[in-house]
């Protein structure tokens, strides 16, 4: 329910000055999903505000209320008073079916501890169903213990699994390689990060006005990790890598959806899903 209050694009309409123009104005209903959060009943209210009027600049403040409404399943092959089996096909995919997910990685900063050098960072993941590794570009000027920031550095992933699928995925570490650009040689392997995804699972959803690509919430861990040379010998930490890892939940997969109305109406499903390109940025 929370997660559904987010997603739901709620707004007042006022009228602009004498005219019979309307203008729209968004609610902030992230007190009524902290409220439904915290439980307690059936029936759970709270305040929210609108975005403030363009004339006086004060915002509207409404009492909104989320009731839950309840059926039991069914019963003797019946289907309960008022609710179509298609519904109930619907619900219940809902909840156990895939979802759409978005994962989005950001290489933010890298600072060198024990050298000067033109690097550039790369990384794959089998979760992403990556065509290639990624690759921050063009090669950046890192001064010894100077922080600087990679260059397009960001990329986003869509995929379709189901939560439990998610959580095992990401408990896999993203392995990111740091190399340098020579230009009288070829490029050479400067040390490596192994990134725990994982964490992100348990990060607070958040909203952001200077993200509107993620409207619907996300998930953000921000670490800084050690890089660790590539001397198998004697490895040592020769640097570190500030690296952001975003999560949003997109919503139920069509395609878990259309299986569930399919199987009830015993026939395959027509329209078949899979994990998306990369959406680079």
């Amino acid at each position: 329910v929370p997660q559904a209050l987010m997603e739901l694009s709620a707004c007042v309409q006022v009228p602009v000055g004498r005219s019979h123009d309307f203008t729209e104005l968004p609610l902030d209903l992230s007190p009524l999903c902290s409220a439904v959060r915290a439980g307690g009943s059936d029936s759970i209210s709270a305040e929210v505000c609108s975005q403030p009027l363009p004339s006086g600049g004060r915002a509207l403040r409404l009492r909104a209320t989320v009731r839950s409404l309840r059926w039991p399943g069914q019963a003797a092959g019946h289907c309960s008073p008022g609710v179509s089996k298609d519904t109930e096909i619907w619900a219940s995919g809902i909840d156990v079916g895939a979802r759409v997910w978005r994962i989005s990685v950001e290489l933010r900063s890298i600072r060198l501890l024990t050298r000067t050098a033109n690097v550039f960072a790369m990384y794959s993941h089998e979760f992403f169903k990556q065509p290639r590794p990624f690759r921050t570009n063009p090669p950046t000027l890192a001064r010894k213990n100077t922080t600087v920031y990679l260059p397009h550095a960001f990329a986003s992933y869509t995929m379709s699994a189901t939560e439990d699928e998610v959580r095992e995925q990401l408990e896999e570490a993203l392995r990111v390689e740091l190399w340098y650009r020579d230009a009288y040689k070829k490029d050479g392997p400067l040390g490596v990060v192994d990134v725990n995804l994982a964490p992100v699972l348990h990060q607070s959803l958040q909203h952001s006005a200077g993200m509107p690509s993620m409207v619907q919430g996300f998930r953000v861990f921000d670490q800084v990790c050690p890089v660790i040379s590539s001397d198998a010998q004697e490895p040592q930490k020769v640097g570190a890598l500030r690296l952001l890892v975003f999560l949003e939940d997109l919503g139920s997969s069509a395609s878990s959806l259309a299986a569930a109305v399919s199987a009830a109406q015993g026939r395959p499903s027509a329209w078949q899903g899979g994990g998306g390109a990369p959406e680079v940025g």
